[in-house]
């Protein structure tokens, strides 16, 4: 790929990998995670595209977390003290019980409502990190959904399970957006 291209491709998706990264490894720096996506990308013979950006956004924050744990001591990881995150989401009760559902979920499905809702991917988008056509995703996001509203009516019966969407993106943890 040319140099222009992958400028283009970087002004394009350079929001939505640092978004991205941000709520995956919370004790990194996600501009830094994103500098790297990019580096590999330009490195990548491959004709960069979300799928690809999303499995090294994966490898990156797989990367990011085996730097944190190296540098605690094995007396501190025995004794399993947690390393302070400082921009960990201070959640009430109920935002814990939300994130709770959200993690019980199936990873396929925990993964599609988090690029849809956390990562803020367009439909289309979403279609091509998935590898599959329109109609599909939508029938899996919308099954995704009702996966989470079930969770929800069980773990959190206080919360509105017809308002899942806007509950996932109440919940999303990091301050930044894709469309800062």
């Amino acid at each position: 790929m040319s140099a222009a291209g992958l400028d283009e491709f970087r002004d394009r998706y350079w929001s939505l990998a640092v978004t991205a990264c941000e709520w995956r490894a919370m004790q990194a720096d996600p501009e830094r995670m994103a500098t790297q996506v990019f580096e590999a990308l330009a490195a990548d013979p491959e004709q960069p595209n979300l799928r690809l950006t999303y499995r090294l956004i994966d490898k990156t924050v797989m990367n990011a977390y085996t730097e944190a744990v190296g540098t605690r001591s094995i007396f501190d990881q025995l004794r399993g003290q947690k390393q302070t995150v400082p921009n960990e989401p201070q959640d009430s009760d109920e935002e814990a019980k939300l994130r709770k559902a959200v993690a019980r979920l199936r990873r396929r499905d925990r993964d599609l409502l988090q690029r849809a809702y956390w990562d803020e991917l367009s439909e289309s988008e979403l279609a091509e990190v998935e590898g599959c056509d329109l109609t599909e995703v939508l029938a899996r996001r919308d099954r995704a959904l009702e996966n989470y509203r079930r969770l929800l009516a069980r773990l959190s019966p206080a919360s509105d399970a017809d308002a899942a969407s806007k509950l996932l993106r109440s919940i999303k943890p990091g301050i930044r957006t894709r469309w800062e």
